[in-house]
């Protein structure tokens, strides 16, 4: 998603950066425009490798702050988790979206929607059961907590999010042009 956002935004003549983090900023691309941008955010994104860690936004949103001088589009690609871990989201919407458009995007996990729609074949299976529905429960209290918050939500399956997320950016990139 990252990569074809970077992609997009490059080809619409638009400056791009990138910050990736977990409980700190693990690597950035500073703010710069056109093919070299691109590549350097690929570079970046290539190198990446997962981390047993809960990323901290609110740090994240404060290299956002001090990166970007400018008005811009921030979208957070992030697990959206318990409703104590989007608290942490909220502020980092909130602290940006004084001067910035902030839009967090996630994926939908269909594995988790399908075990709450199978029937129970095995003796584990209830305890799946109630664990997949507790994880949907408290993800969907988190996104609702957000959207009363005024953070911008995209979810979608993996075969969906990049298009989301593309069509949100030209949505408000359209916006801006015609005002």
């Amino acid at each position: 998603v990252a990569a074809k956002l970077t992609e997009f935004a490059a080809l619409q003549g638009d400056r791009i950066a990138c910050i990736a983090y977990a409980q700190q900023a693990i690597g950035k691309v500073a703010m710069s425009g056109g093919i070299a941008a691109v590549k350097k955010i690929r570079q970046l994104l290539g190198g990446l490798s997962a981390a047993n860690e809960t990323a901290n936004a609110l740090n994240a949103a404060f290299e956002v702050k001090q990166m970007l001088k400018h008005r811009g589009l921030v979208v957070f690609l992030t697990e959206i988790e318990q409703p104590e871990a989007a608290a942490q989201l909220i502020q980092a919407g909130q602290l940006l979206a004084t001067k910035h458009q902030v839009l967090i995007a996630s994926l939908d996990d269909p594995v988790t929607a399908n075990v709450l729609r199978q029937p129970a074949q095995h003796w584990a299976d209830p305890y799946r059961h109630f664990a997949a529905l507790e994880y949907q429960q408290g993800r969907e209290l988190s996104l609702k907590q957000m959207q009363r918050n005024g953070v911008a939500i995209t979810t979608a399956t993996v075969k969906y999010l990049d298009q989301q997320v593309l069509t949100y950016y030209q949505t408000k990139r359209d916006k801006i042009g015609s005002a």
